[in-house]
């Protein structure tokens, strides 16, 4: 009898692509609805226009929104676009992890990491938000499922969450009292605190760093394209981005 840790890699990578363009859709929904106040996971799926329930046929991940031309069937109003690119965003999460671990119990680690992030970078990017519930569900995971992902103990993970969160409050509260605004966001430190409980201390600097370089080479872009968005930059979005390398980096060369 065929085992999961004997499935190949092209195997792993088809059942996490098509589970992540499940989870995409679901995230692409909390992201859209959760900023408007409005219920995530009670009621139907239904037409942001019209309020017209979507069949089953109407859900179908990428799918379905090239079949309906990116409108709504019933009233021809458009589908924001935020739904096929969080679950493409998705399946390549799982397609990714499943590569470039190949298969097993940590690619799976790995995706689960990459869609609890997903959210957090796209409600960061859009409205500077990081959900407290949304972190508490990503340090939690990351006390079950991040030894698996990064191969770090328990008590390299505990210290790395307290650590990080320790850190970067104290940056924080460094910037606000020596300029006298905010320069972080209140639940950065919560987000790298929860990312430590998975990747754990020695890929909490690197981490660190990457996240730092990419906001700044984000902010130089931003800058030059906007000047409404320069300064902004979603340092979250950055943390998220960088911790699936900084795993891979920690793991490989340190």
């Amino acid at each position: 009898m065929v085992g999961a840790a004997d499935l190949s890699p092209a195997y792993w990578a088809a059942a996490l692509g098509v589970l992540g363009s499940i989870v995409g859709s679901l995230a692409a929904n909390l992201c859209l609805r959760w900023p408007r106040g409005e219920g995530v996971v009670a009621g139907r799926s239904k037409c942001d226009a019209c309020g017209r329930v979507l069949g089953a046929r109407e859900l179908i991940p990428v799918l379905s929104f090239l079949a309906r031309r990116g409108r709504c069937t019933s009233c021809g109003a458009p589908i924001d676009p935020l739904h096929w690119r969080v679950e493409i965003a998705g399946a390549a999460i799982g397609i990714g992890a499943a590569l470039a671990f190949g298969g097993g119990a940590q690619s799976f680690a790995i995706a689960v990491l990459g869609w609890l992030l997903l959210p957090l970078a796209i409600l960061d990017w859009r409205h500077l938000w990081l959900p407290d519930r949304l972190t508490l569900i990503v340090a939690v995971a990351g006390i079950v499922f991040g030894g698996m992902a990064s191969g770090a103990s328990l008590p390299s993970r505990v210290v790395a969450g307290i650590a990080g969160y320790l850190a970067l409050s104290a940056i924080a509260w460094s910037y606000r009292h020596v300029r006298g605004i905010e320069g972080m966001g209140r639940g950065d430190p919560k987000l790298f605190g929860a990312i430590g409980l998975w990747v754990g201390i020695a890929a909490m600097p690197l981490l660190l760093l990457l996240s730092a370089l990419s906001g700044i080479a984000v902010g130089l872009i931003l800058r030059k394209a906007d000047d409404h968005a320069a300064g902004l930059v979603a340092f979250g979005t950055m943390l998220c981005l960088a911790t699936v390398p900084s795993i891979v980096l920690s793991v490989n060369f340190f």
